[in-house]
């Protein structure tokens, strides 16, 4: 890892990468693995100048990313990545938040489980 000033990442350098575990591992939740994929510069116009950092987050089988924009005048690339991870974990937050409702119990998922209105697979092939 190469290091700025201060002994952290500068842009366009590896930043290494975040594992995230679930508190309860009897939730049926595995690690996630988070890393910054990318690191552009938008300099359209030195006023409203963009970094757009790009988190690649992972957990088998799925991966999928999620970009974050910072201005450039806000931040030294030395605090751009660790601005970035801060903008993540709040979206995340407020993600988690507007989801809530749609949270099921076990007693749920089981309800809905047994009330399935697929057909049995005896029942496709007899006619």
């Amino acid at each position: 890892m190469h290091a700025g000033g201060g002994g952290r990442p500068t842009l366009g350098h590896d930043v290494g990468s975040i594992l995230v575990c679930a508190s309860n591992p009897s939730d049926g939740m595995s690690k996630f693995k988070i890393t910054v994929a990318r690191i552009e510069v938008d300099a359209r116009g030195k006023q409203d100048a963009q970094v757009r950092i790009t988190f690649r987050i992972d957990r088998a089988p799925i991966s999928f990313q999620v970009p974050i924009l910072l201005s450039i005048r806000d931040f030294d690339d030395t605090e751009m990545v660790q601005a970035a991870r801060s903008a993540l974990h709040r979206t995340f937050v407020e993600l988690a938040a507007e989801s809530q409702k749609w949270k099921l119990t076990s007693e749920d998922l089981r309800q809905l489980s047994s009330m399935s209105l697929r057909p049995s697979s005896r029942s496709k092939g007899s006619t």
